[in-house]
């Protein structure tokens, strides 16, 4: 993570030699956090606006939404940056557990959809696709060339989300009601 000040990256121990991989990674969170987070993202508003809606389907989206936008931004000045960025991800990728990946949950999906999608990596750890509804909705991260289009973004996308689970809460109501006539029909 970081802040306008200090870029803050896993720790090594002293003496600590890394193998080009581990140094492709670890360059990586330095280029992610550093000239991507710090010169692209409003920290004090992405901050402020995590605690305002205390809500963890929000961080997590925004932070999606936000990390795929200022990766992208950084590759388009420093396009071999990529490499050590998509590191970074496949090393996060191979760090999730099986049975997060095989039955992804909605937050799985969007992530998987975003890389793909938008930041052109595949994520082959996590299965499944998105409804193209979400999908669409989603995509709308083209338009964002802000963190408070982001912000923007990952409200509508919430909200859409609460009201799918509205939806499928009502919907379920009603064949719990409907069950529960026809057993008492027989």
């Amino acid at each position: 993570y970081t802040d306008t000040k200090t870029v803050n990256i896993p720790t090594l121990p002293a003496g600590t030699i890394l193998s080009t991989h581990q140094f492709s990674i670890w360059l990586g969170y330095v280029i992610h956090e550093g000239p991507g987070h710090q010169t692209h993202t409003d920290l004090e508003l992405y901050k402020t606006t995590c605690q305002k809606r205390n809500n963890p389907q929000f961080s997590y989206i925004l932070n999606l939404l936000e990390d795929i936008r200022i990766e992208n931004e950084d590759i388009k000045i420093y396009p071999g940056d990529r490499k050590y960025l998509d590191s970074v991800h496949q090393f996060i990728d191979s760090k999730i557990p099986n049975h997060f990946s095989q039955n992804p949950d909605i937050m799985g999906l969007i992530y998987k959809y975003l890389f793909i999608n938008h930041r052109n990596l595949n994520t082959n750890i996590i299965q499944g696709t998105l409804n193209p509804i979400t999908a669409k909705l989603i995509s709308e991260i083209d338009f964002c060339y802000s963190t408070q289009d982001c912000i923007t973004l990952a409200d509508k996308i919430i909200d859409f989300l609460k009201e799918k689970q509205q939806e499928q809460t009502q919907e379920q109501e009603e064949n719990n009601k409907n069950e529960n006539q026809q057993s008492n029909n027989q």
